[in-house]
């Protein structure tokens, strides 16, 4: 029963990561959408920010390891919005181009 609990927390924690990944990733484009040149100060700025956060809590090493972990995941949602971002801009450009040729 026990492992079944320890299952069940695990994979609530993934859903809460995936979710609050997610909010981040539709923020991010959100905040960049009207001007793609404003994609390095987003991602400059969520990883200046995401230490911020009183672990005072926690041991030092568990700390380290969760923001460790925590800034990957995020590199990897900066990452997709910056991709989503340029691949719109692309499309929109296209778009353009074609409107000037008709």
């Amino acid at each position: 029963m026990r492992t079944q609990t320890r299952k069940g927390q695990a994979h609530k924690e993934q859903v809460t990561i995936a979710a609050l990944l997610n909010l981040i990733r539709l923020m991010g484009a959100e905040l960049v959408v009207a001007d793609p040149r404003d994609i390095p100060r987003l991602e400059a700025a969520v990883r200046r920010k995401i230490g911020r956060i009183d672990l005072s809590a926690f041991p030092p090493e568990v700390a380290q390891a969760g923001l460790a972990e925590a800034r990957a995941l995020v590199d990897r949602t900066l990452a997709a919005v910056r991709q989503q971002t340029l691949r719109r801009c692309e499309a929109s450009r296209k778009t353009a181009q074609r409107r000037r040729l008709n």
